[in-house]
């Protein structure tokens, strides 16, 4: 059954249809405008950046706007592919009309929906009138009619799954690498963090051991087992990452350690980003700042069990190790989980044997 707010919203697009409201066509062939909506994540805004370029790249004469998160926004500064950025709160009522608004003078031929998260996003877009909308079926809020050119989903990863639905519109070349652009400020910031760790000996890896959501979290004991064994055996140097969330179980794993370097809360995303781009290796969770290590060409051990790492894992990448275990309990209880029973099947031992190979591998 539809919900109330999804049948006022169609009520109001069936309205609209009475006045024949006129849609913004292509200018030309060579010079689309084109809207690319992405709100969601940190995961999720990366994954929309091989496509971005893309874009740009098969039409250097568009002009490519994109309507993300207050959180992408900070992602996406700097990508010299966006003509145009456009955020959308988190409870966006109060900025539905300057937005929209914004939309129309923007004279959008077409919106390529990647992601959305706020259920209005859709229907502002339409009410823009484009000439086409692309989107994937079942991810919508409900509004898949919105769209004019509805996709199946398929069974691919999310970056290939972006990739796709631009190849409607004509880009079928596309660097598959995630990107985020970062100032010398940012550099400077994590050279400096990381100079007293730099002339010692032993290799510099960072633990991230929080996650958005629990049941992706490896428990703090074993990411404390992890680290002793390390600085034991290899005589590493640990650096501890996270959110301002995470403060106190970063905390409670650095007390267990010898002088770990605890940075959790106390980093911005991109600092965060060059951060990982001087590190050694990084082990983490299915998480997003894990895409922010594939960005940089980070060596990556990355724990899953939950969740797919075929679909949300690394694409194209050989720098990377995935841990995978299957999830021990059906149904799975996804965001309800309250203890990561599945995330126990890492032992520390082994996850160790992993990052003592990978820091020995030569990759490209």
């Amino acid at each position: 059954m539809q919900s109330l707010k999804n049948r006022l919203i169609l009520l109001l697009v069936r309205v609209s249809k009475l006045f024949n409201m006129q849609t913004w066509q292509k200018a030309s062939h060579d010079a689309p405008r084109i809207l690319i909506v992405t709100t969601t994540g940190l995961g999720d805004t990366l994954w929309g950046t091989p496509a971005i370029e893309a874009v740009k790249t098969t039409y250097p004469k568009a002009f490519l706007g994109v309507l993300t998160s207050e959180l992408g926004a900070h992602i996406l500064s700097d990508n010299p592919h966006i003509d145009l950025m456009l955020t959308i709160k988190h409870a966006p009522l109060w900025q539905l009309f300057s937005l929209w608004k914004k939309l129309k003078e923007g004279r959008f031929d077409t919106v390529i929906i990647f992601h959305l998260s706020q259920r209005a996003t859709l229907p502002l877009c339409y009410f823009a009138k484009p000439s086409h909308i692309i989107g994937t079926l079942g991810i919508n809020k409900g509004l898949d009619t919105l769209l004019t050119l509805p996709l199946p989903q398929e069974p691919e990863h999310e970056i290939q799954r972006r990739l796709t639905l631009i190849s409607h519109i004509g880009v079928t070349e596309a660097c598959p690498q995630l990107k985020i652009y970062l100032k010398e400020e940012h550099h400077l910031h994590a050279k400096k963090l990381l100079t007293p760790l730099t002339s010692l000996r032993g290799p510099i890896i960072a633990l991230h051991p929080g996650a958005k959501d629990r049941f992706k979290q490896w428990s703090p004991e074993a990411f404390i087992a992890l680290g002793k064994r390390l600085q034991h055996t290899l005589h590493a140097h640990i650096v501890l990452t996270g959110g301002p969330e995470e403060a106190a179980m970063t905390a409670h794993i650095a007390a267990a350690l010898s002088h770990p370097l605890n940075l959790a809360g106390k980093l911005s995303i991109k600092q965060l980003a060059a951060l990982f781009g001087q590190i050694d290796l990084l082990v983490t969770n299915d998480t997003g700042p894990m895409h922010l290590a594939f960005a940089m060409h980070t060596k990556t051990v990355a724990l899953f069990s939950p969740t797919d790492p075929e679909r949300c894992g690394p694409f194209h990448q050989n720098n990377v190790k995935i841990l995978y275990k299957s999830k021990t309990c059906a149904p799975c209880l996804g965001k309800r989980c309250r203890d990561a029973f599945c995330m126990l099947q890492h032992a520390p031992d082994e996850v160790f044997q992993h990052v003592y190979d990978l820091l020995l591998a030569k990759t490209p």
